[in-house]
């Protein structure tokens, strides 16, 4: 299973919880994977270059490659990661193992107060020239 939204929908809350409920369930975590390189890392931004958009395809790889293992050891893998646009659909293609689609899209408003209680800001490099938060998460929705 591969369960997307925009950054603070709650992908990683859901995703553990799902793969908890499976008598064999393993949850795999985009945010961890981003985290594993730790030299030279180029993470994404709205202009982001090549060696950003390298990196997420190789998380995303990896993130896939994680699934198709636990599934062929009898688990059932629940992927949670920021995935957007045609890339969805490449991925689930690119998968040798069956694939179902969870879609996270809760209000944007929504969104900015969860960041805000967890004392996190993913959206600080969308937050320039004077956008706030929510403009970031309302652009990240569309």
């Amino acid at each position: 299973m591969l369960v997307i939204g925009i950054q603070g929908a709650g992908k990683s809350s859901v995703g553990r919880a799902l793969a908890a409920r499976f008598q064999r369930g393993a949850f795999i975590e985009g945010d961890l994977l981003w985290q594993m390189v730790v030299g030279g890392r180029a993470d994404m931004a709205p202009d982001p270059d090549p060696e950003a958009l390298r990196q997420l395809a190789l998380r995303y790889r990896h993130g896939a490659m994680l699934c198709e293992s636990f599934v062929a050891a009898g688990f059932t893998a629940v992927h949670a990661d920021n995935m957007f646009g045609p890339g969805v659909a490449d991925h689930l293609r690119s998968l040798t193992c069956p694939a179902s689609l969870i879609v996270l899209r809760p209000d944007p408003e929504v969104v900015v107060e969860r960041e805000h209680a967890r004392g996190t800001d993913a959206y600080s490099s969308w937050t320039t020239a004077g956008r706030s938060r929510l403009d970031a998460a309302r652009e990240f929705d569309k």
